[in-house]
């Protein structure tokens, strides 16, 4: 996932974000950059709602009231609790300094890294190519600009808080896409928004796990003495086991090679025409692939195991594309 060239970027503020949180940590390009894009995503969100709300209360202009309506909408839980607070200090502090003499910028008058500046240009247009596009409908005020700064800060570091305790624990310096990936699975509230944002990370993996019915030892079998130096024989599905464990743990980009891959979907276009793939679109498009395959693959495990076998079957791939109410070809 990635921001679209020439839209709101807060690749510059998220080191700064990091260091609040852990000190002591780093954090990968890669990584920063689909944080970037998980920041504005949410941001458009609420932006949109924002203004959604103005327009039903029929006001020209978007307040700091149509920024905290919007939080409550699209975050779920104690975590747009937090948020509201975080965004209803903010705008406090800054308006209790609007009295302090000294030149100071808004985000330092409001104690933010990120300039609410930067997040008001979600309702200006947005620039392309030296030209701007039609600005949106509704105006919006100072404080709606420092309570959505303020929000999205707040996203912004409780992640990075939870995707450095992710680094720590596997002895790690820097945040790889694969914590950042961790920490929202791992909190409940996180993932919901996610989901209902339909936010996904590149390259991040999946979440370590195996069925408790795949994980049952067999009942042990009398056998006779062994022969001195006779090879151990271990039991069945320990191989798998330990083989799915190494897949799980992978933090690789693709799992597909990446020329075959590039063959498939180069010999597939065939049928529609003549066409040319950059390899941003390519990485797209094996990303993608990618994610479905595991999705499908979950899901038909799932089937096997509720149908008390360890074995996943054509009939269970089906039958899991028919319940997502996909068009079954032969």
């Amino acid at each position: 996932m990635s921001v679209p060239e020439g839209h709101i970027s807060f690749l510059t503020f998220l080191d700064k974000i990091l260091k609040q949180v852990h000190p002591d940590t780093g954090i990968t390009g890669v990584a920063k950059g689909e944080l970037n894009a998980v920041v504005y995503y949410i941001g458009k969100a609420l932006a949109d709602k924002a203004e959604f709300a103005a327009r039903q209360a029929q006001k020209s202009t978007v307040t700091s009231r149509e920024i905290q309506t919007a939080v409550k909408l699209v975050i779920p839980g104690e975590l747009a609790k937090h948020a509201i607070s975080e965004g209803t200090k903010a705008v406090t502090k800054w308006s209790a300094s609007k009295d302090q003499p000294g030149k100071r910028s808004l985000a330092m008058r409001a104690g933010l890294q990120i300039p609410p500046a930067r997040a008001g240009q979600y309702f200006k247009g947005i620039p392309k190519k030296g030209k701007k596009t039609k600005q949106s409908s509704a105006s919006v005020g100072t404080g709606a600009k420092v309570y959505l700064a303020a929000v999205l800060e707040y996203l912004a570091a409780e992640i990075l808080e939870l995707a450095g305790i992710a680094a720590r624990d596997v002895h790690r310096q820097r945040i790889k896409v694969r914590q950042l990936f961790l920490a929202v699975e791992t909190d409940e509230e996180l993932k919901r928004l996610f989901t209902d944002l339909n936010i996904t990370m590149a390259g991040a993996g999946v979440v370590p796990h195996i069925e408790d019915k795949l994980l049952e030892k067999s009942k042990k079998k009398k056998t006779s003495k062994k022969a001195p130096g006779t090879p151990r024989k271990k039991r069945p599905g320990t191989l798998a086991r330990q083989e799915v464990r190494k897949q799980q743990k992978q933090t690789e980009c693709f799992m597909l090679s990446k020329e075959p891959f590039r063959r498939l979907v180069k010999e597939i276009a065939q049928d529609f025409g003549e066409h040319t793939f950059s390899d941003k679109a390519m990485t797209l498009i094996q990303t993608n692939a990618e994610g479905y395959l595991v999705k499908l693959l979950e899901g038909a495990n799932q089937v096997a195991v509720h149908a008390d076998r360890k074995r996943v079957e054509p009939k269970d791939i089906a039958l899991v594309r028919r319940m997502r109410g996909e068009t079954l070809r032969v």
